[in-house]
C-alpha cells in the first residue's frame, strides 16, 4: 500500500463520524394574517413532541422566522399574538438535512381561541 493511499484511507477514516454529526434539519416559514398580510413579532415555539424540548423564535418585521440546527423528529409549531388566534401545527416531520418550511395563517380572535392543524 503506497502512502498515499494509506492517507487517503486515514482522511476518509477520521472524516466519517463528522458525517454522522449533521443528523438535523431547520424549520422556517412566514406567519401572515387572514388577508395575507405579514405579522412581525408573533411568537412561534417549535416542541419535539418524543421529549418535550421546546424552543422560542419571535417573527421578524417581514413575519419569518426560522429554527436552524434543529434535531430530526417529529414536532409540533404553535404561533401566537396578542389579539389573533393561536394556531398550532401538528406531526411535523423533520428528516436529516431538510429544510422544512412551514407557513401560517393566524385569524383575529379572541386570545383565548386556539386552532389546531393536524
Amino acid at each position: 500500500m503506497s502512502i498515499r493511499s494509506f492517507l487517503t484511507a486515514m482522511l476518509l477514516l477520521i472524516a466519517a463520524p463528522a458525517w454522522a454529526q449533521f443528523d438535523s434539519g431547520s424549520v422556517l416559514g412566514t406567519v401572515r394574517d387572514s388577508s395575507g398580510g405579514v405579522l412581525p413579532g408573533v411568537t412561534v415555539t417549535l416542541r419535539n413532541v418524543d421529549t418535550g424540548i421546546s424552543a422560542t423564535r419571535t417573527t421578524d418585521e417581514r413575519g419569518s422566522y426560522e429554527f436552524p440546527t434543529v434535531r430530526v423528529g417529529t414536532y409540533v409549531v404553535s404561533s401566537e399574538l396578542q389579539g389573533f388566534s393561536t394556531r398550532e401545527v401538528r406531526n411535523v416531520m423533520l428528516q436529516i438535512g431538510a429544510r422544512l418550511r412551514i407557513d401560517i395563517e393566524l385569524s383575529v380572535g379572541a386570545v383565548a381561541e386556539s386552532v389546531s392543524v393536524t
